[in-house]
């Protein structure tokens, strides 16, 4: 079992200085996947494309069977990724920037005349690709990080509200590791099943560093389904983590059924 060293808290998180709380911490694990309004985030391969096929399934989406560009074809992970490395979203419609993504999948423009500036028609393509295919996705997804009730309703989806407290977002998180047909065996009531299914990639992308948000607001602890258990220290004598454990904490906490949950 691989063992990952506990990050040392700060002064400020020792005592009075801390302004983390574990409210704090639920509330910015949606942010968190984002960073700083107006700035890119990157999806993993498979829960990029398994935000994405829901996405097309709420809009009625059907795509191509390929998207070819010069030939080759144009894995849309792939142009999501480098577009946000290398991109200010609010700088997606210019055109200089997409010169640099088009070069950075590995198209290559050629001067037509000497010594003045590349004419990219690739580059051109490639934003059109973007925008047709992902541009709206993103602004989905990212509407659903920072709120999701609006974004299902932009989507048609009527909604029922749902207010977590840190402790319910880290049951969320561990039912996101279930199948629907597990939950229900399980008895999780359908209002959160609803909810973990239309945030799973996010709750899969966002789990590490949630589990280090909450840890660092004093949350209370959620074990997973094993009860195996691990050194509490290494050789040093520094506090040590189970890598595949939901989250740790030194304070009790109280277990919410699934019905208080879904309470405000």
């Amino acid at each position: 079992m691989k063992l990952i060293r506990s990050p040392r808290p700060t002064q400020g998180e020792r005592g009075l200085g801390s302004m983390t709380t574990p409210n704090s911490a639920a509330q910015t694990f949606f942010s968190a996947s984002l960073g700083p309004p107006g700035r890119s985030f990157i999806m993993e391969r498979a829960n990029f494309y398994a935000a994405y096929q829901d996405y097309c399934l709420r809009r009625n989406i059907r795509l191509a069977a390929t998207i070819q560009i010069e030939n080759r074809l144009v894995d849309l992970w792939n142009l999501h990724r480098v577009v946000s490395q290398e991109v200010d979203y609010s700088q997606i419609n210019q055109k200089a920037y997409w010169d640099i993504i088009s070069g950075k999948l590995g198209f290559i423009a050629v001067p037509v005349e000497l010594g003045r500036p590349c004419r990219s028609d690739t580059a051109l393509q490639l934003g059109t690709f973007y925008k047709e295919y992902l541009q709206e996705f993103y602004k989905f997804y990212s509407t659903r990080l920072y709120d999701p009730m609006r974004a299902d309703q932009q989507a048609g989806h009527p909604t029922t509200q749902v207010h977590l407290n840190s402790t319910q977002l880290a049951h969320a998180v561990a039912y996101s590791l279930q199948s629907i047909q597990n939950l229900r065996q399980m008895g999780v009531d359908e209002r959160i099943i609803g909810l973990v299914h239309a945030n799973r990639a996010l709750l899969l992308q966002g789990q590490g560093r949630f589990n280090f948000r909450l840890a660092e607001g004093g949350a209370g602890n959620v074990t997973s389904n094993s009860e195996q258990t691990a050194p509490t220290s290494d050789s040093q004598g520094d506090p040590v983590e189970r890598a595949d454990s939901l989250m740790e904490s030194s304070q009790p906490t109280e277990v919410l059924d699934d019905a208080r949950m879904c309470q405000e």
